[in-house]
Formats: structure tokens, sequence, C-alpha cells
């Protein structure tokens, strides 16, 4: 009887063990699944507010894509919730979705807004669930410094960041229903249209798939259910 207690005590240590590396570090290791969300930690008693995906959240998503892919390279399930976040940061965490040697699944929850629109772009199957909105805009940017470094950052962003985020946008497009068989410059061209008559578009999760930022929603036919969506052939886009 008291070795039987022992076994229940350790399984239920190591089951706890377990809970808290998921809590911790975002990380299911058994099930190869990532939670990315950001957070900002505030004194007890403040309101608290998601500032959207920081540095922290890009090089904890690093690790962990890293610690899969060496396992094995079984898809990755990613489950996201989170409004955005730096461009930076979050075009990291979009890189290492593109370079990861398993497949990435990547469910969209409560808000695909921002950044975390272009994230979703880099996963090889993208879902949302139902009552999710996705969001897409230019962006803010704040400018600081002497009078040239503002004007070097401003320029970076004309030149680089939203040409990098439009052409990212346009590629999905591309190869949706809507889109198909129009040229590139056709594309942009709606898109750019769209955001600077709307400045913040926002589409349903059935729009989102439409236009070719999502590949289903969840609950739909062949996305019943999490099980139905991992058991999917899931191949990695390049």
């Amino acid at each position: 009887m008291t070795v039987k207690k022992n076994y229940y005590k350790l399984l239920k240590s190591e089951e706890s063990e377990h809970i808290m590396a998921i809590q911790e570090y975002s990380i299911n290791i058994r099930s190869r699944e990532i939670f990315l969300h950001g957070f900002k930690e505030l004194p007890m008693g403040d309101d608290e507010e998601e500032l959207g995906l920081s540095f922290r959240e890009a090089q904890k998503f690093l690790k962990n894509v890293t610690i899969l892919n060496n396992i094995s390279k079984d898809p990755i399930l990613v489950h996201m919730h989170t409004i955005g976040g730096e461009w930076r940061d979050s075009i990291a965490i979009y890189d290492v979705i593109k370079a990861s040697h398993a497949p990435v699944i990547l469910i969209g929850y409560a808000q695909v807004r921002s950044m975390s629109s272009i994230i979703m772009q880099a996963a090889d199957l993208r879902v949302m669930m139902p009552n999710t909105d996705f969001m897409l805009h230019h962006g803010e940017s704040t400018y600081s410094g002497e009078v040239q470094t503002a004007q070097s950052q401003a320029e970076w962003d004309r030149i680089r960041t939203t040409p990098t985020m439009m052409k990212i946008y346009a590629d999905s497009a591309k190869r949706s229903d809507r889109f198909r068989g129009k040229k590139k410059a056709v594309i942009l061209e709606f898109l750019n249209d769209k955001l600077s008559r709307k400045g913040d578009w926002y589409l349903t999760s059935t729009e989102s798939v439409q236009h070719g930022f999502a590949d289903g929603v969840f609950g739909s036919k062949g996305f019943e259910s999490l099980e139905k969506i991992r058991s999917k052939r899931v191949i990695k886009r390049r």
C-alpha cells in the first residue's frame, strides 16, 4: 500500500511540474503545443493591460520552437491570443515560424490584429476561432532622438517596414479564391485602398478565410475539432 501511495504521489508531483512548465514557459512538450500571448505584470491593485508581444515573448517563442524542432519534425500547434505587439519582436516570431523545420499549425483566439495578423501568415495551417476578429492596418510609429534620427526612422518604415508588411498580406491574399488569378499589383492596390479608407480594416473569421488570411474556421467542415485539425496533413509552406 505504501509503494502504491508513493507511486501516485510521484505521478501527481510530475503532473504538477508539467502544468507549471506550461504556465511558466508556455510550452507543452508532450503534445507539441506552444501558447503565444503578451502580458504585463503590474503591482497588486493596478489594472492589468496587455501591451502585446515584446522581446520576452519573442525570445521564449524561439526557444520553444527550437526545443520542439530538436525532438521531431511532427507539426507544432501554436495557440495565439494577443492584440499584436512591437514590429521587430513580432516579425522575429514570424521568421521563427517560417524557419521551423516542423510544420506549424496556428489557432487565433479572440483577436488576430495588427502584428498578430502578420504572425498568422507565417503558419502552415491557419485557423480562426469562430468569434475571433481579424484586423489589419498600417500600425503606429513613434520616433525619438535628434531630427535626423527621427527622419531616418520614418524613412526606414516607409521603404522597408510598410512594404514588407503589405507584401506578406498580398502573398496570402493571392492564394485565395477571391483574388485567384489577380496580379500582385492589383491586390496591393486593393489592400492599400482599404487601409487608406478604413485605417483599421476588420474582418470576421469567415471573411479572413475568404480573403486568404486564414485557412479555416474552427467548427467548420474539416476543422470540427483540435483532433481533426491536428490530423490534417500539413505541408511546410515556403
